[in-house]
């Protein structure tokens, strides 16, 4: 039979705010071989039958869109379809950005615009993939979201974050950017992205004067790329992205399953 290699990566964060043993699957296709869709299917029936064995009650699996026949085999083995994520990215120096009249102040936050951008953080993320998963408790998504937010403040899940300010010096909106180290490390360049971002619903313009200022920042930190996600029905961010420049990168599809 046709090996087709896979690892299994425990996620804590996920884990502990669901109080669930969670688990990504990264399968890395065979490049020189293609197996059978028989050999796709039973390649997951053992990974399921070995994460039941081993306690784990979820697993989540992202793959690019094109990876057609082992998205059959993930959803014939019970792997539901949650969301479908779009990145584009800004490359230094390459990426043409267009000029943009942002309409909103833009600072840096400070540790008294936490409880603010809790509030807004709360239920601004309904469509999400863990919403979208029917073995997630709705509640518990929300708190995943307000936890993230936290942890940019004291937890450094953030290398910047950046708040939008309406004439009356409210706060609107905010917007975290996380610089990839070990790229540096590994492959001598550094890569930025959009991390966990929300803004009012009346602040119109709040976003796209954020994203400006995101790009902006990438020369402070010598930044090669900054790459940044949302899912595919959020139309008007994809719109917004391709009138900044930003290049298309790659669409991945994300699955769950629940195995408890």
């Amino acid at each position: 039979m046709t090996i087709m290699p896979g690892m299994l990566k425990p996620i804590k964060f996920e884990s502990s705010v669901f109080g669930k043993n969670m688990y990504t699957l990264k399968i890395y296709e065979n490049r020189t071989k293609n197996p059978s869709m028989n050999e796709k299917l039973e390649f997951m029936r053992q990974i399921i039958a070995f994460s039941i064995k081993a306690g784990i009650d979820h697993i989540s699996c992202k793959l690019d869109t094109g990876k057609y026949s082992t998205i059959n085999a993930l959803e014939k083995t019970g792997f539901l379809l949650v969301s479908n994520l779009i990145s584009y990215m800004y490359i230094r120096n390459v990426t043409k950005v267009s000029l943009w009249r942002t309409r909103y102040k833009i600072r840096g936050a400070k540790p008294e615009d936490k409880k603010v951008i809790l509030a807004m953080t709360k239920n601004a993320f309904h469509g999400t993939r863990f919403y979208n998963d029917p073995y997630l408790d709705n509640d518990k998504c929300g708190e995943l979201y307000e936890k993230w937010a936290v942890n940019c403040f004291e937890n450094n899940w953030a290398s910047s974050i950046f708040v939008a300010e309406n004439s009356k010096n409210d706060t609107v909106g905010y917007l975290t950017y996380l610089i990839d180290r070990n790229l540096k490390r590994f492959f001598g360049i550094i890569k930025g992205g959009g991390g966990i971002s929300a803004c009012l619903p009346e602040a119109k313009g709040a976003y796209p004067s954020l994203l400006a200022h995101s790009i902006l920042d990438v020369p402070q930190y010598d930044n090669s790329y900054g790459e940044y996600t949302t899912q595919a029905e959020h139309t008007e961010v994809l719109r917004m992205w391709h009138k900044f420049g930003l290049d298309y990168v790659k669409s991945e599809l994300v699955f769950h399953k629940g195995l408890s």
